[in-house]
Parts: C-alpha cells; structure tokens; sequence
C-alpha cells in the first residue's frame, strides 16, 4: 500500500514537508512535477535519520528533520519498503527547523508498506493524519 502526504495549508515550520537543497553543491534546483527516491544517509554526523535526493555523487537535497525522524527507522528496520518526493514548488529561500536561511522546495512524500495492522505503521498513519494532509 502507498500513501502520500504533504504539509496542511498554513503549516508552522515544525509541520512543514520540504525538502532543502544543498545549493553550495549545484545551481540546479530541484525539478517540479519530477519525483525524486530517497534515500538513507546513517554517515551524517549532524542528522542520524537523514533522508536524501541523490543524484549521482553529491546530494541534491534533504528532506526536514521532523519528516526523517518519522520515516527512517521504519525503513531501516524493513517496514517501509521505500519512500520518494514528488516536488510540488519551486525553491523559497526560509528559514526552517535550524533557523539558518536555505532554499526549501515544498514536496508530497510518498511511503510504500504492506502490513498496516503493524503497530508502528498504524503509529505513523495516526500522526500524520493528525499532523499533515494525507492522501491515498
């Protein structure tokens, strides 16, 4: 089963689902409509959940904190099969969770599982039903 979710309309920055690009790196940002697989990185010393867009070497993004926290350990301990980003923005510059400005693209993130009477799936069905806007 696949379900996606976003942010809710007027979200505060703790409940936003962004991905930040890493425009030191490349002066591409991401594209709209395009949807991007992400991927685990456990070798990041500052965000042990990190989630990113690669593209070939370098990262072309990350997802926010509050999202990975959420979605890593479920994909390293197999319960999610994968998750991916459709981008649905273009890139604003803000100021997120680190308060540090960065360009921040608003995105539809899509998780695949195939137990949902799993407790920990049915947790995170909870909360993001109460926490962000939810589609099937």
């Amino acid at each position: 089963m696949k379900i996606f979710f976003t942010e809710k309309d007027n979200a505060a920055v703790g409940k936003r689902v962004r991905a930040v690009g890493m425009c030191y790196f490349s002066g591409n940002d991401l594209s709209v409509g395009k949807v991007y697989t992400l991927k685990r990185n456990k070798a990041n010393k500052n965000d042990t959940n990190c989630l990113e867009i690669r593209e070939v070497v370098r990262p072309r993004a990350v997802i926010n904190r509050e999202i990975a926290k959420l979605i890593s350990p479920l994909l390293d301990n197999g319960k999610l099969h994968n998750a991916d980003c459709e981008v649905i923005e273009e890139a604003k510059w803000s100021r997120g969770d680190t308060r540090t400005p960065a360009r921040a693209h608003k995105v539809k993130v899509g998780i695949t599982f195939t137990d949902k009477a799993d407790p920990e799936i049915q947790r995170l069905l909870e909360l993001l039903k109460k926490e962000y806007k939810q589609e099937s």
